[in-house]
C-alpha cells in the first residue's frame, strides 16, 4: 500500500496526539488508539501481534517509523472524513495547543 504525503502527514498529526508524554513513542494501548483513530478495526489480540512483529527493539513502545510500517503492511482504508471529524474533536481537548496533551 503506497503511502501519500498527505496520509503520512495526518497519521503523524494523529500519533502525536497520542503520544501524550511527547517522547516520540507509544505503548501497546496508546497503538490501539492510534489506529481506531485511523479507522483502523482492530482487536486487542491483534493489537498484541503488531506489538510482536514490529516492537523490534522490544521496548513495549513503538515509535513513528514503526507506526508507517504496520500501516504499510496493512490492507484497511486510506483516512476518511470522519477521521478528521475525530482528529477535530480531539483537537478540542488539547488544552496546550500543543498536539500532545489532551486532558478531559
Amino acid at each position: 500500500m503506497s503511502l501519500t504525503e498527505e496520509r503520512i502527514n495526518e497519521m503523524k498529526e494523529i500519533f502525536s496526539m497520542v503520544d501524550d508524554d511527547g517522547d516520540g513513542s507509544i505503548t501497546r494501548l496508546q497503538l490501539g488508539m492510534c489506529l481506531r483513530t485511523m479507522q483502523y478495526s482492530i482487536s486487542n489480540n491483534e493489537i498484541n501481534d503488531l506489538m510482536k512483529k514490529f516492537d523490534s527493539d522490544k521496548s513495549g513502545r513503538i515509535n513513528f517509523p514503526q507506526l508507517l510500517q504496520i500501516i504499510a503492511a496493512t490492507d484497511q482504508p486510506n483516512l476518511t472524513k470522519q477521521t478528521q471529524t475525530i482528529l477535530s474533536a480531539l483537537k478540542l481537548f488539547d488544552t496546550q495547543n500543543d498536539g500532545r496533551n489532551i486532558s478531559s
